[in-house]
């Protein structure tokens, strides 16, 4: 699991999933991805 600080690219990461309909998690200050999530966060 990736965490990363809330900051413009992690909302638009956010947005973009909720599009999707992936289950990108907001907790708190930080943004939890699934592992198909964090290959795609390191691609960006």
């Amino acid at each position: 699991m990736t965490t990363t600080g809330m900051d413009g690219k992690a909302t638009v990461i956010l947005h973009n999933y909720e599009d999707k309909k992936y289950p990108a998690v907001l907790h708190g200050n930080r943004l939890w991805l699934r592992p198909y999530e964090a290959i795609a966060w390191k691609l960006t």
